[in-house]
């Protein structure tokens, strides 16, 4: 089942600084917003209440996700016109997932697991 209370974080790197974050709604929309910290955040519930104003429903890297049993697949429609589709697997506080990009005809896919922190 997904969460609604929080955050999915995916570290984009080592040093804590690099996140994607999504939230999900129970509407049925997703919001996606990439975050490039000046420092790195060691408390995730901290960082999770201070950006969970940005996830609005008008927040411009959004769209819509389905789920059937434990198994999700969404597509994020970006601002300046990339659009990535997502498809994965819920696992508690977890979501695996496998998302694919096309910019230009060329496809990039990649696996990551992302982590809920609650707000």
């Amino acid at each position: 089942m997904i969460n609604f209370d929080g955050i999915y974080f995916f570290r984009l790197d080592d040093k804590g600084c690099l996140f994607d974050a999504m939230r999900f709604f129970e509407d049925g929309k997703v919001v996606y917003v990439g975050l490039n910290l000046e420092k790195p955040y060691k408390n995730m519930s901290r960082l999770a209440k201070t950006i969970e104003p940005w996830f609005n429903r008008e927040y411009v890297n959004s769209g819509g996700y389905s789920i059937q049993e434990n198994k999700i697949t969404f597509t994020i429609y970006f601002e300046r016109g990339m659009i990535i589709d997502y498809e994965g697997v819920l696992h508690d506080d977890k979501l695996l997932l496998r998302w694919r990009e096309n910019v230009n005809a060329n496809f990039k896919i990649m696996e990551e697991e992302y982590f809920f922190v609650q707000f």
